[in-house]
């Protein structure tokens, strides 16, 4: 048994929606369900009336509900008293970033950072938005950098121990070889080859309303779940893509790549830094610090 499965119990108790309620806990509406499934096959009752609507609570279900609430409220209790004191001499940070922000971002903008006896822990992974907030709200890490997507930092700064602080400003834009932009001109081409992030990478999600305004024109004929893949397609001539500019930044500087002209197709996107503030102490105060300070001195 999880611990969010009783999470999400009690979150469809309270909406008695299953979108609603996969919208609050930031996850797929299926997803949801197989949790939920998954708690009432571990009880071995069903908890909830499927066929009503709005769905009902079942007699089990109401007699599971204070035992739910009690065994949330004490892990709540428990970490609240046990983790201050877990590790008074604190020298690690633990940050959750996509791929793309740890090869071409974290380096560069850390590179002023005095870690005098502090080890910064950098993870990744490909599992989308979920895996991500999950780990922020949940403080398995303290902070999460992210290209800002409206719908999810709404999300997250909705979570009442999860602060956001504005850390970097990127491009999004739109790349082609430069041995063959001329066969992907903008204004001539009836339809231009796209490869695409699959649709659970945020950069799919900051591009979105930008590809669904020129879906006439883009014909998407790969796709890919790495920024640096899509690139080295790019550079063989296959199509546009549309990547942070500090993905392409060193091949358009060499001339591999160029970014394809056209009527405002660059999206601009904030780099953001969620601070799980639960998880809060002077090392994690001193890195929010240098953040701050980083991001002023690039904005001047």
């Amino acid at each position: 048994m999880e611990i969010k499965w009783i999470e999400d119990f009690l979150h469809l108790v309270e909406t008695k929606n299953f979108s609603l309620a996969a919208e609050k806990r930031c996850v797929t509406q299926s997803a949801y369900s197989r949790r939920i499934r998954a708690l009432e096959n571990w009880i071995g009752v069903e908890l909830f009336d499927r066929r009503s609507i709005p769905i009902r609570v079942t007699e089990q279900g109401q007699k599971f509900l204070p035992y739910a609430e009690k065994v949330l409220a004490d892990i709540n209790q428990i970490q609240a008293k046990f983790r201050p004191h877990s590790n008074p001499f604190k020298n690690e940070i633990k940050i959750i970033t996509q791929h793309s922000l740890m090869l071409h971002f974290m380096p560069d903008f850390f590179m002023n950072f005095d870690f005098k006896n502090t080890k910064i822990n950098v993870t990744s992974n490909l599992n989308g938005f979920e895996s991500y907030f999950e780990d922020i709200t949940t403080g398995s890490s303290d902070l999460f950098i992210s290209y800002e997507v409206p719908e999810i930092h709404k999300k997250l700064i909705a979570v009442p121990h999860i602060k956001s602080i504005v850390v970097g400003l990127e491009n999004m834009v739109p790349v082609v070889s430069v041995a063959s932009r001329d066969e992907f001109d903008w204004e001539a081409s009836n339809t231009i080859p796209h490869l695409s992030l699959n649709s659970r990478a945020f950069i799919t999600a900051i591009v979105r309303d930008k590809l669904r305004q020129h879906h006439k024109k883009l014909n998407t004929v790969y796709e890919a779940n790495l920024s640096e893949s899509l690139l080295q397609m790019a550079k063989q001539g296959k199509g546009v893509t549309w990547l942070p500019y500090c993905v392409c930044k060193s091949e358009i500087e060499a001339g591999s790549v160029a970014v394809l002209n056209g009527p405002d197709l660059i999206v601009p996107s904030n780099i953001i830094a969620y601070v799980n503030t639960k998880n809060a102490d002077a090392t994690t105060s001193r890195l929010r610090t240098y953040m701050k300070r980083m991001y002023n001195q690039r904005a001047i």
